[in-house]
């Protein structure tokens, strides 16, 4: 009450030109706060705003209030208050240049420990305590407060010499940090010399004030030259990739519309070019991220020399670019950026100590030819981009009618396939055909069971629908119905003639359901199959290309401990090493037929086989060769002791029943 009665009565507040000082460096630092709120982007600058806007809160009460004729206890309570406001400024200047010069370390926990018993301390002072020799402020237990806030007051200096001599910032914030500590010295001298003269005790205005104003000041200038830094900021990353410098998608979508529009009124042609890395997944995989991230800026440095001064360049998504140039472009000699891409770009990149070899790969549309809009030419392109990656030795793919009738192939097959899996097209489903594998006696003593899709009365075979059902995402459903079908025919098998197992394949796609395991076991549970008798068959490729990206070991580990045998398919054509081989956690390797076709008059082809079999047996596995079709190849792979020999000389795939027929027989 005795506050705001002395506030409310004009005879008791003498008016001073400070007064209204005070009142403007409030104003200043509120709106340099606001300002800063606005941007939501630096939370450094949120800090020092909040420090600048309490040392004008202390100004106002120094100013103002202390003007005011007070009674004792409210004039004790005000000084309480200044008192407490001082460690926050102290804790957030300090907070504030910890961030700005990045000299982050135990100091700033220990800062912390020591503001938070500074305040209860300064809280809990008797009001006895004001009250010495006759005037007040002169309490001897201030002294260790006053020491620790002057220690922690010169902190900031300290910390921007010691920046200055480690350099550990950007050149935009040098001349920043010293007009700072200009002005927060200045503050602290004004406030010292304010401290031994007494200005309020005697009515005079302390100088102080102006620093404060000077402080002020400076956070309201460099708030706005930040604002100006964050929106230039903001429109950049709007537009471009921060990692590559190029546009991003939506922006060079916008961009690509217009050109559009000008190509279609000046009747012109238009390239759309899809640039990706070939196996840029497994550099990520091998090297980690910041090698990717590395290698992506490199290569965009590199198209932005090869392409025209007027063609577009962006960033689609991860390793892929997107390039679109005036005319046709759709051949290495006819254009001069597939000519400059195939010349200059560098194929060898390094890392560290590693050399990479990088392969790229170009889809390419033409406007008008290919697409008269935006989607449809990316469609296109994208099209071509996917054939370049799955043809070998081919940089370069050129949209075209072959192309289209294969996307249009492919979109009926998926719906087809979605259709048989709803269950809408009567007799229409997913079976399995089982194809032997004997012993050098010839009897059976596994299988191999491979899918087939019956589809009005139709037969087709894997070749025909497994990629698509990969690439949309089917195959996890059909992978389910395999292993149904699968272990029911396995139980059956075992129940009536015993000793078969069977094999079934896994697609690279299911190795990323973390049920699979889990599902699997489930199946065999339901069946009662025993121990050793399901075999899931894997390729060279799939093992070798998710060994870093997901612990394949680790997976196929678990799948064995569960008492389920793991197959390696297509050994010999993938990229495996022989250490990776010595750690492979694998039952059986079989043997690709495309070293069998040569058998048994091809030296090297020999000689393969021995190595592939020797090296098995010594690592504790057993080994089948498939694609085998003659006498001759059966007979030199049993003489080199392959244990099991799968293909059309001995059995063709086969439905169940012909295959029980055959066990029936003791064949």
């Amino acid at each position: 009450m005795h506050l705001l009665q002395g506030l409310l009565s004009p005879s008791s507040i003498p008016i001073l030109h400070g007064q209204y000082m005070a009142v403007s460096i409030l104003a200043l630092s509120l709106y340099s706060f606001i300002l800063n709120i606005s941007t939501r982007y630096d939370l450094r600058l949120l800090l020092r705003d909040a420090w600048i806007f309490l040392c004008a809160v202390y100004s106002v009460i120094d100013y103002v209030f202390f003007q005011i004729k007070l009674d004792p206890v409210v004039f004790i309570f005000v000084n309480k208050l200044q008192m407490a406001l001082l460690p926050i400024i102290l804790f957030l200047i300090i907070k504030d240049v910890l961030q700005t010069t990045g000299l982050k370390s135990l100091l700033w926990e220990r800062l912390v420990g020591l503001f938070l018993v500074c305040l209860p301390l300064l809280l809990l002072f008797p009001d006895s305590m004001y009250f010495k020799e006759g005037s007040f402020g002169r309490g001897y237990s201030y002294s260790v407060f006053f020491t620790l806030s002057t220690l922690m007051a010169l902190l900031p200096i300290g910390l921007i010499l010691v920046w200055q001599f480690k350099r550990r910032v950007g050149s935009q914030y040098r001349v920043e940090l010293w007009v700072f500590l200009a002005c927060y010295i200045g503050l602290l001298l004004t406030i010292g010399i304010d401290g031994i003269r007494e200005p309020l005790l005697r009515g005079e205005a302390p100088i102080s004030v102006i620093a404060i104003f000077a402080l002020s000041g400076f956070g309201v200038v460099s708030s706005s030259l930040r604002y100006k830094r964050v929106a230039d900021r903001m429109r950049y990353l709007a537009v471009y990739d921060e990692l590559t410098d190029t546009l991003k998608r939506k922006s060079g979508l916008e961009l690509i519309e217009k050109r559009l529009v000008g190509a279609r009124k000046a009747k012109k042609n238009l390239s759309v070019i899809l640039f990706d890395i070939n196996n840029f997944k497994k550099l990520n995989d091998l090297y980690g991220y910041n090698a990717g991230n590395l290698c992506l800026a490199e290569i965009a440095a590199q198209l932005k020399k090869v392409i025209g001064a007027g063609d577009l360049l962006c960033r689609t998504e991860g390793d892929e670019f997107l390039i679109v140039a005036d005319g046709v472009h759709d051949g290495w000699a006819a254009s001069p950026i597939l000519t400059r891409i195939l010349e200059q770009m560098d194929g060898v990149w390094k890392y560290e100590n590693h050399v990479i070899v990088l392969r790229y790969r170009l889809g390419i549309s033409v406007f008008p030819h290919h697409g008269e809009s935006v989607s449809e030419l990316l469609r296109n392109a994208d099209e071509s981009l996917i054939h370049a990656k799955k043809e070998r030795g081919r940089q370069l793919v050129v949209y075209n009618a072959d192309l289209a009738d294969r996307r249009r192939d492919a979109y009926e097959t998926e719906e087809r396939l979605k259709e048989t899996l709803r269950g809408d097209i009567p007799g229409s489903r997913f079976i399995l055909h089982y194809q032997p594998k004997v012993d050098s006696s010839g009897r059976i003593r596994g299988v191999e069971g491979l899918v087939r899709w019956e589809y009005q009365g139709k037969l087709i075979y894997p070749g025909d629908f497994i990629e698509i059902a990969e690439r949309t995402g089917l195959i996890h459903e059909i992978g389910g119905i395999v292993l149904d079908i699968g272990c029911r025919s396995l139980a059956r098998i075992t129940a009536n003639y015993g000793g078969v197992n069977m094999a079934l394949n896994l697609s690279p796609q299911q190795l990323n359901d973390p049920q699979i395991i889990e599902s699997v076991l489930e199946r065999i549970a339901e069946r009662g199959i025993q121990d050793g008798m399901l075999e899931l068959e894997l390729t060279e490729s799939c093992v070798m290309d998710s060994w870093n990206s997901m612990d394949v070991r680790v997976f196929l580990q678990k799948v064995r401990s569960s008492g389920i045998k793991v197959s390696i398919d297509d050994f010999g054509t993938g990229q495996s090493s022989f250490s990776r081989l010595l750690d492979l956690p694998a039952d059986v390797l079989k043997i690709d037929r495309s070293f069998v076709i040569h058998l048994p008059e091809n030296p090297k082809s020999r000689q393969m086989c021995r190595s592939m079999i020797s090296l098995a047996h010594e690592l504790g596995m057993k080994v089948v060769a498939e694609g085998v079709e003659t006498a001759g190849q059966a007979e030199f792979l049993f003489s080199i002791d392959c244990d099991l020999i799968q293909g059309y000389y001995f059995h063709k795939p086969m439905p169940l029943e012909a295959l029980e027929k055959l066990l029936a027989d003791g064949r």
